[in-house]
């Protein structure tokens, strides 16, 4: 049986194999160059903008200038410097959460209609055997 799984499986290759057409390899595309929109004030933006304020400072005190809004990666300078009053809220406090269910609903138990011991519960009368050992049958 594993002779003819051998056999078999010979055959089947060098069919394959004898029958494969060699061609010329298809060209693919070149990846076309992707131009990203960055956010306002980019690197290129920002180092212009430096630039320009070391070429203010040079002449002289004249208009202070201002901080740019947003960093080269377009993050807020206001979140980088650590200032208070950022525009992002955390959310509320955890801790100060409320569910829909009250506190004072204690833990329920579940509703059943008859008391009788389950089979494998210890027996009620106090002979220290399971319920179906002992009491099960009598009644």
């Amino acid at each position: 049986m594993f002779v003819d799984l051998m056999t078999d499986l010979r055959q089947t290759l060098s069919s394959y194999f004898f029958r494969a057409q060699f061609g010329q390899p298809q060209h693919r595309k070149a990846p076309q160059q992707m131009v990203f929109s960055g956010p306002r004030g980019g690197p290129l933006h920002s180092s212009l903008a430096d630039e320009a304020a070391m070429a203010a400072a040079r002449s002289g005190p004249a208009v202070p200038t201002r901080r740019p809004k947003e960093d080269p990666l377009g993050m807020s300078v206001r979140a980088t410097t650590g200032q208070s009053g950022s525009s992002v809220s955390l959310g509320p406090d955890p801790k100060q959460l409320s569910t829909n269910r009250g506190e004072e609903q204690g833990r329920r138990e579940p509703v059943s209609v008859e008391k009788e011991p389950g089979r494998n519960d210890p027996c009620p009368c106090g002979s220290g055997k399971k319920y179906k050992k002992c009491c099960y049958g009598r009644s």
